[in-house]
């Protein structure tokens, strides 16, 4: 089977984003305000998504629309909470949380939560390894 075009493809930035097809695997943005990652949205067929020390509040709503998503990576943000359609995410398998602003009952919850969906939650460093 021959491996799709743009499978490997690492988008690093909004600007790539914006220019991306819809079926980038991988996207890596740091940095980057909540008011700019509106243009992401568009790409649901993304596998693994970080969006490190964004300045993020929440979790951004588009995220319910990407299905395929495996791995997700919040960490260095002002996150609070983790809304119920989160666990819902069918191809979810890790998610990092790290550097955010739960409290430590939070942080028990969301684990409890996604081991019963056999999600690997972290809490520590994903961008330290």
């Amino acid at each position: 089977e021959q491996p799709r075009q743009n499978e490997s493809q690492v988008i690093m930035s909004v600007k790539e984003a914006m220019r991306a097809p819809l079926e980038v695997r991988n996207m890596f943005l740091i940095g980057v305000p909540p008011k700019d990652l509106k243009p992401i949205g568009k790409c649901v067929l993304t596998n693994t998504l970080v969006l490190y020390d964004c300045k993020l509040e929440k979790v951004p709503s588009f995220l319910k629309y990407y299905q395929q998503l495996e791995v997700l990576v919040l960490e260095k943000n002002a996150i609070q909470e983790v809304p119920d359609w989160v666990y819902e995410l069918p191809a979810l398998k890790e998610i990092h949380l790290g550097d955010n602003a739960f409290t430590e009952s939070q942080k028990s919850a969301i684990e409890a939560a996604f081991k019963q969906k056999s999600v690997m939650v972290n809490f520590g460093g994903f961008m330290d390894n």
